[in-house]
């Protein structure tokens, strides 16, 4: 499986706990009950697939770290989102302050990504082989049920 996967995987649970089945409206209102929700949902995965107390006490640290990360990276976006809508309303706002908003966007995403990219690093090289194939296919069936759910709502 290629890094690009995998970091996909390790992030679904986190899409999932900051989107939540309410979607992008439901944000506020669900966040923390979703958030609750993804973060018991990848610590019973982690009890499940890391053996070891010790070990799977860094690692869910590690993956509360990403959590924390994704949920930050979350309000920037909507941050800038608002920023741009309000730009939109000014009849005489440049090109210019809209691709600075862009830039700011895309620079903190990366920012974000790369952060996200180190921790997974960090998780693996605390977990076996063994534990690393158990905790991706996990959040792969985790990811794949709520992509399925998604396509409802």
């Amino acid at each position: 499986m290629n890094g690009v996967r995998q970091i996909g995987l390790l992030s679904a649970l986190v899409i999932v706990a900051l989107a939540g089945c309410g979607g992008h409206h439901g944000y506020q209102r669900d966040s923390s009950a979703a958030v609750e929700r993804g973060t018991k949902e990848m610590n019973d995965l982690i009890d499940q697939s890391v053996k070891d107390p010790n070990k799977a006490s860094r690692v869910k640290a590690l993956a509360k770290e990403i959590v924390d990360e994704a949920k930050q990276s979350h309000d920037q976006r909507r941050d800038a989102h608002r920023k741009l809508y309000e730009l939109n309303g000014n009849y005489n706002a440049p090109p210019e302050e809209f691709m600075k908003i862009l830039d700011d966007i895309n620079n903190a995403h990366m920012r974000s990504a790369t952060k996200i990219l180190g921790l997974r690093f960090k998780i693996k090289e605390q977990v076996t082989p063994e534990e690393w194939r158990a905790l991706t296919e996990g959040m792969k069936k985790y990811g794949d049920r709520y992509v399925g759910e998604s396509v409802h709502h």
